[in-house]
């Protein structure tokens, strides 16, 4: 499981730590508006977290974020489960997004190396990931990930706050996501679940964060 960018194993704690938001609520527009990004945060990311602290005291469960998942301890209640992959999808996602002005908005080094094995070049990378975005029916999540038993990478989709590390998945490593939730870009897009997608590709993906979850994703294989 890749967190160690976040949260390195030194630091660990028996608590699961709750993630600031590492920008200004209108750091991202004009591609995610500082109303969408409010209500995103302060309504559902932290209703998750609340749930999910909720839930874990009731089933006794003391365990931090990485022994959450490699013990498959989000499996203990369906209530644990969708409110814990809330909240830990949105905690990797919003270091995944760059504010605008920053730098790094285009792959380098190890992702682009993987991009252009996988996928043939950037372009191909995009037109795919797009693609499988728009194809999720309903809830859900795209994803670039990574196989750990073989070393190559995929776009692939979760239903709801499934994430790509549970055993139904093959426990592959997430290294970008996209959340295609409605509550993600209905009010800046409305149904345009495409443009949202297209615009958070190319221009508000933290690729040097990026750079960093495939480089410690590498290790694994």
């Amino acid at each position: 499981m890749v967190f160690q960018s976040l949260k390195p194993k030194k630091q660990r704690q028996k608590m699961l730590k709750f993630y600031d938001l590492p920008y200004s609520f209108d750091a991202l527009s004009p591609y995610i508006s500082e109303e969408t990004m409010d209500v995103h945060f302060n309504s559902h990311y932290k209703g998750y977290y609340a749930k999910t602290l909720e839930e874990m005291e009731r089933l006794e469960i003391d365990a931090d974020l990485v022994e959450m998942i490699d013990q498959n301890l989000y499996e203990k209640s369906d209530k644990l489960k969708d409110n814990f992959g809330g909240f830990y999808n949105h905690s990797i996602f919003w270091y995944m997004l760059r504010p605008k002005g920053d730098k790094n908005s285009v792959p380098v080094r190890n992702s682009l190396r993987l991009i252009k094995r996988d996928f043939g070049s950037y372009d191909n990378f995009k037109k795919e990931f797009l693609k499988e975005a728009k194809s999720r029916f309903g809830s859900g999540w795209t994803w670039w990930v990574l196989d750990p038993k073989t070393g190559k990478t995929e776009i692939m989709t979760t239903p709801n706050q499934d994430f790509p590390e549970m055993d139904e998945y093959g426990r592959k490593v997430p290294l970008l996501g996209v959340d295609v939730w409605e509550h993600a870009y209905y009010l800046d897009y409305k149904n345009g679940r495409a443009d949202y997608v297209e615009n958070v590709l190319n221009d508000a993906i933290n690729w040097a964060y990026i750079e960093d979850r495939v480089s410690t994703a590498l290790t694994l294989t």
